[in-house]
């Protein structure tokens, strides 16, 4: 299912090779016989910028589709790349070829646009955040994020709305004894990360268990007010309602730290 890294590595030398002959014939073209350390520097300013850039990102298994006959697929969107951005290494990565593997929580990119074939497994211990299109992905450090990107909805100084995406998948034979796989549509559950933890929610009431009994009150008279099911609510519902939720711990916070000063 993988190809080593050792083979990677002989493609990045080879492309390096050709890349460094490449510059210096099209240089040597311009520069006459005076070049010296300046004719040098093109080249390796040239063959940088060609082939360190996003050398980080190359250093991944390499990845084929074992799901050629499966039904369906195992990623967030259609199966396609997209163009993104990756946080890898501590190092952002514009413009990269992306596509999230929503079933095994993995990153693959394709780094080479003349060779679609090239498929890339991003190591997920070196991820910590990538974009896809307007849509932001990143890793929770806190206690049940299980290495899971989750997809942030809204983000505030006290509270953060999620989105983590998973698939299903299912074995089964055909007529010939040969194994086929089936994945679910995509699931959503939507996730709140308050007061250090990383919670789900699905109704009004474990949404309200998310915070302190003083909290509860307030955020529960709003719900109440405005007549909200959560479990119902759309996206800039629950934003709205987040948004005010923020509001509350922010007013809290402001009371506490107005307390410790006097």
């Amino acid at each position: 299912m993988f190809e080593s890294t050792p083979m990677l590595s002989i493609r990045r030398f080879l492309l390096s090779i050709l890349l460094i002959s490449a510059a210096y014939a099209a240089l040597h073209s311009q520069v006459g016989a005076d070049g010296s350390d300046a004719h040098f520097r093109e080249i390796y300013n040239y063959t940088r910028e060609k082939v360190d850039v996003k050398q980080k990102l190359n250093n991944g298994a390499y990845y084929e589709n074992p799901y050629y006959n499966a039904i369906g697929h195992p990623f967030l969107n259609d199966g396609n790349f997209r163009d993104g951005a990756v946080v890898f290494r501590n190092s952002t990565f514009d413009h990269v070829s992306l596509k999230y593997d929503i079933f095994h929580q993995q990153l693959l990119i394709s780094p080479d646009p003349d060779d679609p074939m090239l498929v890339i497994i991003l190591a997920n211990d070196f991820v910590s955040a990538f974009w896809i299109g307007e849509a932001c992905f990143r890793k929770s450090s806190l206690e049940g994020a299980d290495n899971t990107f989750f997809q942030v909805l809204l983000e505030e100084e006290h509270i953060i709305l999620y989105r983590a995406w998973s698939k299903m998948r299912y074995k089964s034979l055909d007529e010939g004894e040969n194994m086929i796989y089936r994945f679910s549509e995509r699931k959503q559950r939507p996730m709140i990360e308050v007061h250090g933890k990383l919670e789900e929610f699905s109704n009004n009431s474990s949404f309200l268990s998310l915070f302190s009994d003083g909290e509860k009150s307030q955020i529960k008279a709003y719900l109440k007010v405005n007549k909200i099911k959560v479990n119902k609510s759309s996206d800039e519902g629950i934003k709205e309602l987040v948004r005010y939720c923020e509001s509350i711990l922010a007013q809290n916070k402001h009371v506490q730290t107005a307390g410790l000063t006097q």
